[in-house]
């Protein structure tokens, strides 16, 4: 007797990123042409921050082609492009303040998600990141769980969801949130502390979905990166105005960079039970390092982020069509 087929779970993580979610988005998009929309063939989708947007946005049903579109076109509404004149003192405001009004990032939110979804809307389980600055803590947000005795988030509003995930601290004003299980609670940007939620997910999967007595037996995770800002150059002398946000790009891509090793690794190990792949840029231009600034939004870095998330989405369908094929069967 043939012994039955092993069942695999399959997750897609978005890692954050603010504008270069154009990215992300574009390279999902080339996979939704060749295999149709994602939610049919994912288990558990997971992101943060931008990435975060975007997973919100796959699990409500949106396509990749709808994301990407509204980052096209009100990306500059969220992230603007700053005038050279204005630039010192956008290094100041910074330095001391908060980037940008989250009033504008709440109206962008609600004109993607509207105001009456909650985190029970979503299609398939779903898990966003953000952190509990009201208690020192991650926090995790997720759809109530089909194979899991997990419900306390249902009623949450996705707008809320989706502003804590991506209030970047050196960005927008910490979200606040006052519901039932999370009373007064401020929340930033989950890129804090797991800017890259490949790892993330495949804790929640080996805890909730996948292992002896479980309904999966192993596991496969598409990460998508949103094309990493260069940061080799160094700030000599910069003092708080210049390292303020290296510092805190610092420890975000040491966080990604930790997660992409870990699951590497486990990849290489054919007794994990995980395979993994994961969509990022390689050998980049000077000038598209140049244009890969957090919320640089002009209309030549939005091209530019476009035509290598569509690059690098196609490269990824030609390069891994039978791993892909195996997601999508």
């Amino acid at each position: 007797m043939e012994a039955p087929k092993p069942k695999i779970f399959n997750i897609l993580t978005i890692d954050g990123g603010g504008i270069r979610g154009l990215y992300a988005a574009k390279a999902l998009e080339q996979i939704e042409r060749q295999y149709g929309p994602l939610i049919n063939s994912f288990n558990l989708i997971c992101g943060t921050s931008t990435g975060g947007l975007i997973a919100l946005g796959l699990s409500l049903g949106l396509s990749a082609q709808q994301l990407a579109n509204f980052y096209s076109k009100r990306g500059d509404k969220i992230f603007p492009r700053k005038h050279w004149l204005t630039r010192g003192y956008g290094f100041a405001r910074q330095a001391f303040f908060n980037g940008y009004s989250s009033k504008k990032l709440r109206r962008e939110v609600i004109a993607i998600f509207g105001e009456e979804l909650t985190m029970s809307d979503c299609k398939v389980p779903t898990c966003i990141f953000s952190y509990n600055i009201s208690k020192g803590e991650p926090i995790v947000f997720k759809s109530p769980h089909q194979h899991a005795d997990y419900v306390r988030d249902g009623n949450l509003p996705i707008v809320d969801v989706a502003m804590a995930t991506a209030s970047a601290p050196t960005f927008f004003r910490n979200h606040h949130i006052d519901h039932d299980h999370l009373p007064d609670t401020l929340c930033t940007d989950g890129g804090v502390w797991c800017n890259n939620p490949s790892l993330a997910g495949l804790l929640e999967a080996r805890t909730h979905f996948v292992g002896n007595g479980k309904p999966f037996d192993s596991i496969r995770v598409l990460s998508i990166s949103t094309a990493p800002k260069p940061s080799g150059k160094q700030r000599k002398g910069g003092g708080l105005l210049r390292w303020k946000g290296d510092m805190m790009g610092a420890a975000i891509q040491g966080q990604s960079f930790f997660a992409n090793r870990f699951l590497n690794n486990l990849n290489d190990n054919p007794e994990s039970g995980v395979s993994y792949r994961r969509i990022a840029p390689k050998n980049l231009s000077i000038e598209q390092q140049k244009l890969l600034e957090m919320d640089l939004a002009s209309p030549k870095a939005l091209n530019q982020l476009a035509r290598l998330g569509t690059d690098c989405g196609q490269h990824f369908v030609t390069q891994q069509a039978a791993w892909l094929s195996s997601v999508f069967q």
